[in-house]
Order: structure tokens, then C-alpha cells, then sequence
């Protein structure tokens, strides 16, 4: 996974255990709110982070941006949850939504 400088995903939460490893930059993890502050945790080249899941946050990348290696563990086909800015379950990404954009990425290639 890769973030520009400054970019930041939506809020989320993981379900199941999530490993990561900096490869470049640095990676950002904040609080899953709107005007969240400074990130509480940020691991730069080198950096691993890991959780045994049900981890909630919004992650970005640094100055540089980052470039991260990101393992993520699905439970009953739920990979993570998106967010809204009330902290609901506005989306649920599951195992089949990976396998669809995977199959979009075959055909384009393909094409």
C-alpha cells in the first residue's frame, strides 16, 4: 500500500490480525475522528506494527508519504470496516470485494 505525503485513508476497523512493515517514508496511525491531532503512533523505514485485530484508526502517510507491506487477516470473510464520522459501520470490505477488483485488474491488464 502506498500514501502520498499528508494522504490519509478513511476511518476503519481491522477485524482480524494485521501486520506491517514500513518499506519507505512513514507510516501515520490517528485517532478514527474528524480534526484527530497528531497521529499516536508513527513508524518510519523499518517499522513494524501489529495487532491481534478489532483495531480502529485512520492511517496515513508522512512528510514523504510511505510505502508499507500490509498483511491483513479476514474473520467469517470480513476483512475491515469502514467508518463514518460518527463512528458507524458505514461499509463492510470482505474477502469477495478483494477478489472482484482483483478480477477488474486481470481484465484491464488483459485488455
Amino acid at each position: 500500500m502506498k500514501f502520498d505525503p499528508h494522504a490519509e485513508c478513511v476511518p476503519h476497523r481491522h477485524v482480524g490480525p494485521t501486520r506491517t512493515l514500513v518499506i519507505e517514508g512513514e507510516h501515520r496511525l490517528f485517532e478514527p475522528v474528524a480534526d484527530h491531532g497528531d497521529p499516536h503512533t508513527a513508524r518510519i523505514s523499518g517499522g513494524f506494527g501489529r495487532n491481534n485485530g478489532d483495531e480502529t484508526h485512520i492511517e496515513g502517510g508522512g512528510e514523504h508519504g510511505a510505502t508499507i507491506l500490509l498483511q491483513m487477516t479476514a474473520v467469517d470473510g470480513v476483512v475491515y470496516e469502514i467508518l463514518d464520522q460518527d463512528g458507524r459501520i458505514d461499509r463492510v470490505i470482505t474477502l469477495d470485494d478483494f477478489r472482484r477488483g482483483l478480477a477488474k485488474q486481470q481484465a484491464r491488464a488483459a485488455s
